[in-house]
């Protein structure tokens, strides 16, 4: 790949993309062969060559001793993420807050879920996806979440640890890398970035979950 090129990645950051932001020239030339090489992990470069020829500027990728390169696109879909996580957080948050505990553990039928089941199983789900995305292990008691009781204070905290436990793990999925192979789901490979996806998909689909199952039990929305 020569000076200019664009890497075909949409999350690897070319030296295309950096001439707009008005980088210098030998920077660029050097970035060019080792921010990507067809691979879907970004090179690491000194931050003593980063430094010599851009200094601090913040719209050339952040370059510190140790560390890799990481894109801009990178950088915004993984907040563009942590963002999306936290406006469905604060929709679980709403409806812990505006209904009592004896609501909370309500069901509107036989063999359906309390909100505080679909709060605590949400979580739970989220946090082991996530968990996979970033390749860390994580312990999970996925048939204790479905016996969970409503507990508010409880419920606020777990949603609380959950969005800043969540954020840390998407950034560093980012850092290593959206498309390494996380194994098979569904019978297709997953990806890193996929895992972020599919809790991303999940988390959304049960917090409706649990505002139907609000407007069901007879509650308004406050």
């Amino acid at each position: 790949m020569g000076p200019g090129t664009r890497t075909g990645c949409p999350w690897i950051w070319s030296t295309t993309d950096a001439e707009s932001s008005g980088a210098p020239a030998s920077y660029l030339h050097r970035q060019a062969a080792v921010i990507h090489h067809g691979d879907a992990k970004p090179r690491e470069v000194t931050a003593e060559a980063g430094r010599e020829d851009h200094g601090a500027d913040p719209a050339v990728a952040e370059i510190e001793l140790g560390r890799t390169v990481r894109s801009p696109p990178v950088d915004a879909l993984a907040e563009a993420a942590i963002g999306e996580f936290r406006q469905l957080h604060d929709r679980l948050r709403t409806l812990v807050k505006e209904l009592d505990e004896t609501a909370l553990d309500r069901v509107p039928a036989a063999g359906e879920n309390s909100i505080a089941v679909l709060v605590t199983h949400t979580l739970g789900s989220e946090l082991g996806w996530l968990h996979r995305a970033a390749d860390r292990p994580f312990k999970r008691d996925r048939d204790a979440e479905f016996r969970a009781r409503a507990l508010r204070s409880a419920l606020t905290d777990a949603i609380d640890a959950t969005e800043r436990e969540g954020a840390e793990l998407i950034r560093a999925t980012a850092d290593s890398g959206l498309a390494a192979s996380r194994g098979v789901f569904g019978g297709q490979e997953l990806t890193a970035g996929g895992c972020i996806t599919h809790s991303l998909a999940h988390t959304a689909e049960h917090v409706g979950h649990a505002e139907l199952t609000r407007n069901l039990l007879g509650y308004r929305a406050q």
